[in-house]
């Protein structure tokens, strides 16, 4: 949807004239996705894997709007949502390492 896409433009500019970002912001933008009733909710998976890259927390709203995705909109294309699933599963399943106790350093 068109708006939709001005929402994301919007967000692209406000990020790249250096402004702060927050939840409030994100939870605007999740708004706009719950009203493509046709790939909402891909949209919206999308915008929370960025909130949560850039470290941002969800909260009670974000959730909220989330579960509203997941009952009322629609996955758009199934092939666009294979991949985005696809991709999410490959980032998760990476090995992290963990140094277990403390590190020593040689002298």
């Amino acid at each position: 949807s068109s708006d939709l896409r001005t929402c994301f433009e919007i967000f692209k500019e406000i990020v790249r004239k250096g402004h702060r970002v927050k939840e409030e912001t994100f939870n605007i933008l999740l708004m706009a996705c719950i009203k493509d009733k046709d790939a909402g909710f891909r949209y919206t998976l999308q915008v929370w894997r960025q909130m949560v890259k850039l470290g941002i927390k969800p909260d009670c709203i974000s959730y909220n709007l989330l579960l509203r995705a997941t009952r009322d909109c629609g996955i758009g294309d199934p092939l666009a949502m294979n991949n985005l699933l696809l991709q999410a599963q490959s980032e998760v399943s990476v090995p992290l390492k963990v140094n277990a106790g403390r590190r020593v350093q040689k002298s």
